[in-house]
């Protein structure tokens, strides 16, 4: 009878106590996998927003170099202006 009365308090105690808590362990177990996850997908999220960011300063730098390019076609057309200027000045200096 002891043996018995032993027995249903063991069942007891594991449908009631442990069985619960190993519930409780596992639910905290992947809260804490969740977090990590999370944690994971923040520095994802970093990542991504620094290689927005580069690719802005690229972005920039391509349109400084387009400003530097339309600059110097506005020279050379200058400079093409000047050697217009240069020879009719020359042919006019030959027509006379």
């Amino acid at each position: 009878m002891h043996f018995y009365l032993y027995s249903i308090h063991n069942n007891l105690l594991i449908v009631f106590i442990i069985k619960p808590i190993a519930q409780y362990i596992k639910q905290i177990e992947y809260g804490f996998k969740q977090i990590e996850c999370d944690i994971k997908q923040i520095e994802c999220h970093f990542k991504q927003i620094e290689c927005d960011i580069k690719q802005i300063e690229c972005h920039f730098k391509q349109i400084e170099c387009d400003i530097k390019q339309i600059e110097c076609g506005f020279k050379l057309i200058e400079c093409k202006s000047e050697l217009v200027e240069c020879d009719i000045k020359l042919i006019e200096m030959k027509l006379k």
